[in-house]
């Protein structure tokens, strides 16, 4: 592997955790005024889309196609997604 291989990687993971972050932040802004809609079913879906085009197409460009930057961006993705179920999990409760 050579030092632009690391960097590339490195780009991915750092650009994986900043889409999921936003993706999860977005999910908890929704959910908190899902209440406020009159349809709720067709509001979910459609915040659905729009972070799924987001996060795809943002680990597209981010890896610029490349199965490595790929899928160190889809790890840090995922590592988002563990710190923000982390946040969000009420007090004094385990994992099962």
């Amino acid at each position: 592997m050579n030092g632009g291989l690391y960097l590339d990687m490195t780009l991915g993971l750092l650009g994986g955790v900043v889409i999921g972050a936003a993706c999860f932040a977005a999910l908890w802004w929704q959910i908190g005024r899902v209440r406020a809609s009159s349809r709720p079913g067709l509001y979910l879906l459609l915040g659905f889309v729009v972070r799924s085009v987001v996060a795809v197409g943002g680990l597209w460009l981010i890896s610029g196609g490349r199965p490595l930057p790929l899928l160190t961006g889809v790890l840090g993705f995922f590592l988002a997604r563990l710190a923000a179920t982390r946040l969000v999990r009420p007090r004094g409760t385990e994992e099962a």
